[in-house]
């Protein structure tokens, strides 16, 4: 899909954008308020030999100061880390802190066997209570694993608390993780309805001026050649085709009957001709007077 017309599209239905922005905005908020922060808490476990326990010639004895040997730890803090990720483990935190989740990480910033614990929660008191019950089950943890190993209990590896959060930190990551997805997936929604609209309306509007073009085209060309419509035939001449009724002629009226001429009597008839041939024949009688007069002025004249 080409940028250009798509950029058009929503300057022309500006309407329609800024509705669609708002829309994608409002979906934003409610999924931020509805997911909302999360809370946590952190601690730290640290792990120590047995009180009385020293290296001496590869041998160890139970003497000295145990901070002294916190460097050989790591392993079994690594084991420890270990069997916090079975599924028992998590099944019985999860008895207890239903609403809680908890990570267990190396602290990998010194050298000793030190354990971060972390617990995050959707309340305060969640969280803390969280954070207390995993640095419980540390310890207990710890001697299962050594039981069995046919060592006394005074040689047991042991796990002290050193630090835990009594006020838990606001963590908004995943809340904001949230409203950035929700965001971008409403207003692409929406700019592409936006855009889908506009080629509706665009659609329409070219089919609805093709066809007043095509009707103005037809107009000036005369439009296609049509039967023209029939014209009512008149009431006295009925169509060939159709059957002729025979109705009764009545006689008709003084006024419709034609005027008659007056007869004349053949004496009148005789008379009013001689008359007029005597009319006719009387300047030809005249004629060769007017020549007899002529001719004693042109012999006159001759001579």
């Amino acid at each position: 899909m080409e940028l250009n017309p798509f950029w058009a599209a929503l300057v022309r239905r500006w309407y329609l954008t800024i509705a669609g922005v708002a829309i994608a905005l409002a979906l934003t908020g409610l999924m931020v308020v509805k997911i909302g922060p999360t809370y946590q808490a952190e601690g730290t476990m640290l792990l120590f030999p047995p009180t009385t326990t020293t290296k001496s010639q590869g041998q160890m004895e139970t003497q000295g100061n145990p901070y002294l040997m916190l460097g050989g730890l790591t392993q079994a803090r690594d084991v420890l880390i270990r069997a916090f990720d079975a599924q028992d483990a998590q099944e019985q935190f999860a008895d207890q802190a239903p609403t809680a989740t908890y990570k267990l990480t190396p602290d990998f910033t010194t050298s000793g066997p030190l354990i971060i614990v972390d617990v995050e929660a959707p309340t305060p008191e969640a969280a803390v209570s969280g954070l207390k019950t995993v640095m419980e089950m540390i310890p207990a943890r710890l001697e299962s694993l050594q039981t069995g190993l046919d060592i006394e209990q005074s040689a047991y590896i042991t796990a002290k608390k050193l630090t835990a959060d009594a006020i838990p930190e606001i963590v908004r990551s995943g809340q904001m993780r949230a409203g950035i997805i929700a965001a971008a997936v409403s207003l692409a929604l929406m700019l592409f309805l936006v855009g889908l609209i506009d080629g509706l309306l665009t659609a329409r509007a070219a089919r609805g001026s093709r066809g007043a073009r095509h009707a103005r085209q037809k107009r000036a060309k005369g439009g296609p050649e049509t039967n023209p419509p029939a014209q009512p035939e008149p009431p006295g001449e009925p169509h060939p085709d159709s059957p002729v009724a025979v109705t009764p002629s009545a006689p008709p009226s003084a006024a419709q009957q034609p005027a008659r001429i007056p007869s004349v009597p053949k004496g009148a008839r005789r008379s009013d001709r001689s008359s007029s041939s005597s009319k006719v024949a009387a300047p030809a009688a005249a004629q060769p007077e007017t020549r007899n007069e002529r001719e004693p002025m042109m012999s006159a004249s001759t001579r």
